[in-house]
């Protein structure tokens, strides 16, 4: 299984002092800018997990999330997310995100994500 994660962000540079906690986890990292580019990547070459970083929140972000899964649903997901925990949690139920992170994650959140990654 390829042990790649894959950020769809339209702003690299934000992840960029994160890559180090990604590598010391034994993460390779790609980025994709949009989401037709994270589809194309789940239909050719499909990383281990993806984070969804492109500003969607509500519906927008569920749309988002369905149609990945449509694509392939055996690739795990987080996104970045500015809503509570709680209010994340069910607007998100049933569509197996592994987590919510903050707008911008620091690295115990990345370390944090990987570890769930693991467990599965």
């Amino acid at each position: 299984m390829s042990n790649t994660i894959l950020i769809v962000t339209t702003d690299a540079a934000k992840w960029q002092p994160r890559l180090p906690a990604f590598r010391e986890c034994g993460a390779d990292v790609s980025f994709a800018d949009t989401l037709d580019a994270c589809k194309e990547a789940l239909r050719d070459n499909p990383p281990r997990l993806y984070v969804l970083d492109l500003g969607l929140e509500g519906k927008e972000l569920r749309a988002a999330l369905m149609q990945l899964l449509m694509i392939n649903a055996a690739t795990h997901s987080a996104v970045t997310t500015g809503m509570e925990a709680e209010a994340f949690h069910d607007a998100m139920e049933g569509l197996g995100i592994l987590t919510g992170l903050p707008l911008t994650p620091g690295d115990n959140d990345v370390r944090h994500m990987l570890d769930l990654l693991a467990t599965l």
